[in-house]
């Protein structure tokens, strides 16, 4: 098709020649077809949205500025913005430690029986003739309170979690003896000190079994439990002011006008939120009015950690996010070279950070997660720590351009040998938002990498490493 110049798509590396312009972007596809009719001369604009004159910054760089603005606003409290409250150890799931657990005992809290069966002294069973003892009367069960002592030359009953008889040093399992007239019959095999827990061999008096900062699993509540806690001190939940911007955008349930759309991104990033364990504020859709978004940032600041909108952080005339930010507070960083969420923005009002985040569904939920689950991670006392990755091979071709950071959305493909590839959905542009939900995980490809062939290993971030979602 010779008239064909261009193509504007919401799909990602298209096996074309021509150009090809983010149908998302307005600027650059009005920038391109200005400089195409020659109405504006190509030196003066440019139809590559990450190209240098844009001056987009690293996402590293502002990763950074993220973790001095965290620090910066916690100074002498060395630890998070939030206060802290004491909750019963039920209650404690996935919330932040705020203090160090240290045990108050052993444990286990004795010397104690790992297997229902027969305890002896090896030394004097191997005296024996035909490894044979006779059995004590008397049996050590769990929660007796004797200590009871071994007669020498003679075996005792023991039933799992009793206390270890004084004496013996060695048990057996009974399915691995046998009994004769003459007692009980082991094998000649049978491992000296085996089957049985020594005081202390998990946790010691002393010992900090769980470290502040930490989100609580159930295995930390069980191991609470076992030192006795019966309640633990944990940070507060850090508090989101979310909100919506746009005049095209509705709430559910009202009537669309011809050029509306439901509010994707308000439901999206609240479930989000919830599950990264944040006491999420639902503040509504903002109308597309400078003075309307600067004083409703303004008024969440008085009472939240974190604010995050959506939509509006672009360069359109109806983009007021950035310069609203700007006029009431700070703007540590607006607009990088990444893919998804290029027109991302952050700062500060007061004392609340602030998350400006694309409008696109697919970039605000790619960046929320990026960008928004390590600095929540950080305000909530945990540290700065940004998602683990794992290698992982390709299972396609990627066709990319140096100088800016990609995410893609893929799922891991079972193959036939049982080996495991990251494929993606035939649909994963920018617009779709069944490629996230078809999704296992990001791939994270770094600005400094160009094309990567088919199955090279790259960086597979699942959603489990953010806290959300099948491991």
């Amino acid at each position: 098709m010779p008239n064909v110049v261009a193509v504007a798509t919401n799909q990602d590396h298209l096996n074309i020649d021509l150009p090809q312009l983010d149908i998302n972007n307005i600027v650059q596809v009005a920038d391109f077809i200005l400089q195409h009719t020659g109405l504006v001369n190509a030196s003066s604009t440019s139809n590559d949205c990450y190209s240098a004159d844009q001056q987009l910054l690293p996402a590293s760089l502002v990763w950074q500025r993220m973790q001095q603005a965290v620090a910066t606003q916690i100074g002498d409290q060395q630890s998070t913005l939030l206060g802290t409250q004491i909750l019963a150890l039920g209650k404690c799931i996935n919330r932040r430690l705020a203090q160090n657990v240290t045990s108050k005992y052993d444990s286990p809290r004795f010397d104690n029986v790992a297997v229902d069966g027969y305890a002896f002294n090896h030394d004097q069973l191997s005296r024996t003739k035909h490894f044979t003892l006779p059995l004590m009367s008397k049996e050590a069960n769990a929660g007796g309170s004797a200590k009871i002592s071994l007669t020498r030359g003679h075996c005792i009953k023991v039933l799992t979690g009793a206390r270890m008889p004084v004496g013996c040093d060695t048990v057996v399992m009974q399915e691995d003896v046998s009994i004769s007239q003459d007692g009980v019959v082991f094998p000649t095999d049978c491992k000296a000190g085996s089957n049985w827990r020594p005081q202390g061999e998990d946790v010691k008096t002393g010992d900090v079994i769980i470290t502040k900062g930490q989100q609580i699993r159930p295995q930390d509540i069980g191991l609470a439990a076992a030192a006795g806690q019966a309640t633990l001190e944990v940070y507060h939940k850090v508090k989101v002011a979310l909100f919506s911007t746009g005049n095209e955008v509705y709430e559910l349930g009202q009537e669309l006008p011809e050029d509306g759309i439901y509010d994707v991104n308000r439901h999206l990033l609240k479930a989000l939120l919830e599950s990264l364990h944040c006491e999420v504020s639902d503040l509504g859709i903002l109308a597309d009015d400078f003075d309307v978004v600067k004083h409703a940032i303004s008024a969440a600041s008085q009472d939240h950690q974190l604010i995050i909108t959506s939509g509006g952080a672009s360069t359109g005339s109806h983009d007021h996010v950035a310069l609203a930010l700007a006029d009431i507070g700070q703007v540590h960083g607006w607009r990088l070279a990444i893919k998804p969420g290029r027109p991302l923005a952050f700062g500060q009002v007061g004392k609340a950070l602030f998350l400006g985040l694309p409008g696109n569904p697919v970039a605000s939920n790619v960046c929320t997660l990026m960008f928004g689950q390590p600095l929540i991670r950080a305000i909530g006392g945990g540290g700065w720590h940004r998602p683990k990755a794992y290698a992982q091979p390709l299972g396609f071709d990627v066709k990319k351009k140096v100088g800016r950071r990609e995410w893609l959305r893929v799922y891991q493909q079972v193959q036939d040998n049982g080996t495991i590839v990251l494929a993606r959905s035939a649909s994963h542009g920018s617009g779709i938002l069944t490629s996230m939900t078809f999704a296992d995980g990001l791939v994270e490809i770094d600005e400094a990498t160009g094309n990567i062939p088919k199955g090279t290993l790259v960086n597979f971030i699942p959603f489990a490493s953010f806290g959300i979602g099948d491991a």
